[in-house]
């Protein structure tokens, strides 16, 4: 019997990811439905990429990933079935995304590195690569895991995520917790 390309990324050794929790794909496959570039930190095994890649045929995914021990193999699964509408750059996300030129993005899900100065910096760089009429204060436009929760690798991430919304940079539409080991926020850059 032929193997669903879930269950090739599934055999992969690699963290945690977000094909553990069914509601934060469906909210992501949701939000990104319509748009044309969605930018990720942490590709991990791909099981974000991947929802995304289904949720709409004509989205292209980029994501920012440290490399972690099977990421190379999940991205060559997912490239062989959907080639240049994924791509990685390999490094790390404090210094990759900014590195990059602006690109107009639809979407950003940061779920990288746990530390606050890591989550703080992938939040505000990602922030440069939204598209700029991307901040209708009304439409989603970032999805962040690994907050508000109460295992220990959610306290960075929390922390800039609230920072943030503090500071006016960002709009928190909601906040999911699943198990309560595991949290995430839908929020909006604002301009």
């Amino acid at each position: 019997m032929k193997k669903t390309i879930v269950e090739k990324l599934n055999e992969l050794r690699g963290e945690g990811h977000s094909g553990q929790i069914p509601e934060q794909q469906k909210i992501l496959a949701e939000n990104v439905k319509g748009k044309t570039l969605y930018l990720e930190t942490g590709f991990n095994l791909g099981h974000s990429a991947l929802t995304v890649l289904e949720a709409d045929k004509k989205i292209k995914v980029v994501s920012f990933d440290i490399g972690g021990v099977d990421s190379w193999g999940a991205f060559e699964i997912l490239h062989a079935k959907f080639g240049d509408r994924l791509t990685v750059i390999w490094g790390d996300s404090t210094k990759t995304v900014p590195s990059e030129k602006p690109m107009n993005a639809d979407f950003v899900f940061i779920d990288g590195g746990h530390q606050y100065e890591t989550a703080k910096a992938d939040l505000l760089n990602m922030r440069r690569h939204m598209k700029p009429d991307a901040h209708d204060e009304t439409t989603p436009n970032i999805l962040i895991d690994d907050v508000f929760c109460d295992a220990r690798f959610c306290v960075g991430p929390t922390k800039a995520w609230v920072e943030l919304i503090e500071r006016k940079q960002i709009i928190e539409h909601d906040r999911f917790k699943h198990n309560n080991r595991r949290g995430f926020a839908l929020g909006q850059f604002r301009p």
